[in-house]
């Protein structure tokens, strides 16, 4: 695979460009810890019955539906009919197209502007599980060494990555925190085989921030893995390449539960 990136790569990001986006790395980090924090205080250890509907299982991991958020998007939708409120109606819908199956999307956030950026009430998803190996090795998998071992393990692991280019390097890992790094991507999705005939290729600028913190509450070691889109000056959406520009919000977090085992 090689990449047609038509961007200029390293792109050239202001000073406060960068410091906005460390600042919306470390309040992604924070918030989904704190929630996290809160489902391993609870006397299950799960998420609250009373909020989240698990809706998918496969193997060892679960996956639980937002019911608060869907809530909300039936509430909209009744105030667009009674309103007739055609902005609002499309909004609307967009949300409800975010729940179904994939990659969550929802509004991507302004670069210069992300420090201090609200998050939209959007539709969430929790994924949670086990998988058999030790936290160190997981994290190790996560980060990525450079582009081109990226493309080379993208074409052999069938997770539809057509192109794919590091924009800017902002933190990067060191010997002594071999975990740590900070980066703007941008990354094509080819479509699935049976969407084809309806789904165009997709690509998506964002934010992906990797690092190992401590839980406040019971002091263990946290892997974190955050992919966060990004609406980036220099970086255009590509009509002309038959590419519809996503949203992706994921943040995903790690500890050893036990013994080759990492939660």
């Amino acid at each position: 695979m090689f990449s047609t990136c038509p961007f200029e790569t390293p792109l050239p990001l202001s000073d406060r460009e960068r410091q906005s986006m460390r600042k919306l790395a470390q309040r992604c980090v924070n918030e989904t810890l704190t929630d996290y924090e809160h489902v391993l205080a609870s006397k299950s250890g799960l998420p609250s019955s009373t909020r989240w509907k698990p809706v998918k299982r496969k193997e060892n991991v679960v996956v639980y539906q937002d019911l608060l958020a869907l809530e909300e998007i039936k509430r909209r939708k009744r105030k667009a009919r009674s309103l007739g409120d055609a902005v609002e109606s499309s909004h609307v819908n967009d949300l409800a197209r975010s729940v179904g199956p994939g990659v969550h999307r929802s509004s991507a956030t302004t670069l210069d502007r992300a420090a201090n950026a609200e998050p939209k009430e959007m539709p969430k998803m929790i994924w949670m599980g086990t998988v058999e190996c030790e936290l160190d090795d997981l994290m190790y998998g996560l980060v990525s060494e450079s582009d081109e071992v990226t493309r080379i393990n993208s074409s052999y692991s069938g997770n539809n990555v057509q192109d794919f280019a590091t924009l800017a390097t902002l933190e990067n890992s060191t010997p002594s925190d071999p975990f740590h790094s900070l980066q703007l991507k941008w990354e094509v999705n080819s479509a699935l085989t049976k969407a084809k005939p309806v789904w165009r290729c997709r690509d998506f600028v964002y934010m992906e921030a990797t690092g190992v913190t401590t839980s406040r509450a019971t002091g263990q070691r946290i892997g974190y893995q955050i992919l966060h889109s990004l609406d980036v000056r220099g970086v255009p959406e590509l009509p002309g390449r038959k590419l519809t520009r996503g949203k992706i919000t994921i943040y995903q977090l790690f500890r050893q539960k036990s013994k080759g085992t990492v939660e």
